[in-house]
């Protein structure tokens, strides 16, 4: 049984396993699956996102390693819909992909900047609307997916540890900056109208001020 197309993105450059992980924890959130469900097996997963095995498997080991799902042995994965709260090395190994974007966005601020005062320009070291909207899209693809990770806080921002406050801080600062470049473009955010009604509401404390 092929999988559907539609469940995952042609064009996100993320490797698969991420992408089924992020859909499934949207998924979860949403309640479309739900506290006390089973998750789908290995077998289905695979089917219905036309992907193998392993592949399938690391994306299960992402949920369980965040929390929303927890081995039953050979019952299956229970969902928990809840999210774990971060321990150091998860901290870290998000603050290693917050570094890489911080790097990679001074490179979209200058394409922006080169779109606007050049409209239509298809020079070689220009980018088209085309391929400057896909960059801006896959970074907050990117962001959206360390939001996830993180999921809501457990204490008040004061309370929290001084790496994980500062790492919110810094995808909040990235969220907040790529919405300045989207309605650059005469784009909105993509995740703007959910941001509005956040769990967290960190990133719009942030960008109030």
């Amino acid at each position: 049984m092929p999988g559907s197309p539609t469940l995952l993105d042609p064009d996100d450059r993320r490797p698969k396993y991420q992408q089924v992980a992020e859909h499934l924890r949207r998924q979860i959130s949403a309640g479309r699956i739900k506290q006390g469900d089973w998750l789908p097996t290995l077998q289905a997963l695979t089917e219905q996102y036309g992907i193998a095995g392993n592949t399938a498997a690391r994306a299960v080991r992402e949920l369980e390693a965040d929390g929303m799902v927890v081995s039953r042995g050979t019952l299956g994965m229970e969902v928990t819909g809840k999210l774990v709260k971060p321990d150091k090395q998860r901290i870290a190994d998000l603050e290693v992909q917050v570094e890489h974007l911080q790097a990679r966005l001074p490179q979209v601020v200058e394409a922006v900047r080169g779109e606007g005062a050049h409209p239509g320009s298809a020079g070689e070291d220009s980018l088209s609307v085309h391929e400057l909207s896909s960059r801006l899209d896959e970074l907050s693809k990117d962001v959206r997916s360390i939001t996830d990770r993180l999921g809501p806080p457990d204490a008040p921002q004061q309370d929290l540890t001084a790496e994980e406050a500062a790492l919110r801080d810094a995808v909040a600062g990235l969220e907040t900056r790529l919405m300045s470049l989207y309605h650059h473009v005469g784009r909105p955010y993509p995740h703007e109208a959910e941001d509005d009604v956040s769990e967290t509401g960190h990133r719009r404390r942030a960008a109030g001020g």
